[in-house]
């Protein structure tokens, strides 16, 4: 709490400063030093010497870059710097260090996200469905982290829904931030983020995820002549209603036993014709119009959503 960080890209330019009434300065011997329990992404610059003193009056500094050659594109600094001076008599300075004052971040490494979930029921088109909770995973792989410059932003049916994001500390520079999704609906996940100094991460944006837990429903309407008393034609609907309904799966069927001239009775499945779309992905229906011969009928319908929710009935 009483270290003030300050955050660059790189490259820095330090200028050390000494004041000499004598002799004059020969040398700076510095160095920059990494804070404890950094990661290993950072590299320092240990025991360099600079002899291109510029003098203004009694005033001497030279300049260097954090990062030096010591750093590479792969490679930042977290720490501090410290040095001495000697002039040209010999005397060496007291050695100054900035240590428990501020602390130099110098980080040109944009933050990397990897977002995982579990596993869906199938995914069709893009669209993940799922008939449990969705847990999901961020993990970024950033030295200098600060949960709170995440911004996780989670829409569902296309409003904004608020998640509570908790995070932990995961192996090297990796933290993972968990959060779960438990009401029905579509959802949408983005996250952003540009660290203290700067970079910015690739923005992640998921496909769809679709959270379904309530079962499809069969229903069997529009009945013409509900009697077994009766000369009429006897028709109906059978109809499957879902929001994430497959169509594949809604194979209602419809089986008779009837008798025939020598009074052996016989079972047989009544074709119900081709499916007809009440509206797209959510309402299909059959329609049963041929059902003129006497016999005891019997309707077994089955349909099941994306998500794995099965609905069966028998009629």
């Amino acid at each position: 709490e009483k270290i003030t960080f300050s955050y660059y890209q790189a490259p820095v330019e330090v200028t050390l400063t000494v004041t000499d009434d004598t002799a004059g300065v020969q040398r700076f011997d510095y160095s920059a030093l990494l804070n404890e329990n950094v990661s290993g992404v950072n590299a320092g610059i240990d025991g360099a010497t600079a002899t291109d003193v510029k003098q203004e009056g009694k005033t001497f500094t030279v300049t260097f870059k954090v990062p030096a050659e010591a750093l590479t594109n792969k490679n930042q600094f977290n720490g501090y710097v410290e040095f001495t001076a000697t002039d040209w008599s010999a005397n060496t300075s007291a050695k100054k260090s900035h240590k428990e004052e501020q602390s130099l971040v110098v980080d040109n490494i944009a933050p990397k996200a990897t977002i995982t979930y579990n596993a869906p029921v199938q995914t069709v088109d893009k669209v993940a469905y799922y008939n449990q909770e969705i847990t999901a995973i961020i993990a970024i792989d950033e030295a200098n982290f600060f949960s709170e410059d995440v911004q996780v932003t989670v829409t569902r049916d296309g409003v904004n829904h608020p998640v509570n994001v908790k995070w932990t500390k995961a192996n090297g520079d990796v933290h993972n931030g968990t959060f779960t999704l438990t009401q029905d609906g579509d959802y949408i996940i983005k996250v952003t983020y540009t660290d203290r100094s700067g970079n910015v991460m690739t923005e992640y944006t998921s496909h769809q995820l679709t959270l379904d837990t309530v079962l499809p429903t069969v229903e069997v309407t529009n009945v013409v002549a509900n009697s077994a008393n009766t000369d009429e034609v006897y028709t109906f609907d059978i109809t499957a209603s879902d929001i994430n309904i497959d169509m594949a799966s809604f194979k209602p069927v419809l089986t008779g036993i009837f008798r025939d001239e020598d009074g052996k009775f016989y079972t047989e499945t009544i074709d119900l014709g081709d499916i007809k779309v009440v509206k797209e992905k959510e309402t299909y229906t059959f329609t049963v119009e041929n059902l003129e011969e006497d016999a005891v009928y019997s309707l077994t319908c089955s349909v099941s959503d994306l998500a794995g929710n099965s609905y069966e009935k028998m009629m």
